[in-house]
């Protein structure tokens, strides 16, 4: 759902300033870059609106693990800190243990802990990476959060960033195909940054 509200919200942002900023009679056109901002608060409605967001689970973890909500989110620079309240069913963790197997049966959970994340765009691949850090809550009780910080801190996971479709569009007697690609995603000052670099073709009327 985030993926189809992206793309309209690139397409609806970027075609009157591609049609405006692109002569007629050119055959093909390179369209100055433009950025799309978007306030936290914005992309906190988009991210609440996708709930509740499925998370795969690994070889060492079984059972259905999904983000039920989010709050408190912050944008730094190129960094995100997030409150996230994670629920599952039928959860089991599997590991060994000193060459012993060891399996803990947590059955169903609800558990919140504050999650910080550096990113970083690789925009020859098209990738998104994240690498985030689990800081858990203060029950002492609690024996998923240590073992989500084993599973998930200081690893970096690549995100890839869907390129959105073409955009055909007639402007008099000639057909536009507009390409867009996102040049750079970055965050700072508690807002996300899309950078798009349109490319313009014209077909034959």
């Amino acid at each position: 759902m985030i993926k189809k509200i992206f793309s309209q919200m690139i397409c609806c942002f970027f075609l009157p300033i591609v049609l405006i900023s692109t002569p007629l009679f050119a055959e093909t056109k390179p369209a100055p870059k433009a950025t799309l901002v978007l306030p936290a608060k914005t992309l906190s409605a988009l991210i609440r609106d996708a709930l509740p967001i499925p998370i795969d689970t690994n070889k060492r973890i079984s059972g259905r693990i999904w983000i039920n909500d989010v709050n408190n989110l912050k944008l730094g620079k190129n960094s995100v800190s997030v409150k996230i309240r994670l629920m599952g069913k039928d959860v089991k963790y599997t590991d060994k243990i000193a060459g012993l197997s060891t399996s803990l049966s947590f059955g169903n959970i609800d558990v919140s802990f504050d999650c910080q994340a550096t990113l970083r765009y690789d925009k020859k691949k098209g990738l998104l990476y994240i690498k985030p850090t689990i800081i858990p809550g203060n029950n002492k009780k609690d024996m998923v959060g240590p073992i989500l910080m084993g599973l998930f801190n200081e690893k970096e996971y690549p995100i890839q960033i869907k390129k959105p479709e073409p955009i055909t569009t007639r402007l008099g007697k000639k057909e536009l195909v507009i390409h867009l690609k996102i040049s750079n995603i970055s965050t700072r000052k508690n807002r996300l940054f899309i950078q798009v670099s349109p490319d313009l073709k014209k077909t034959a009327p």
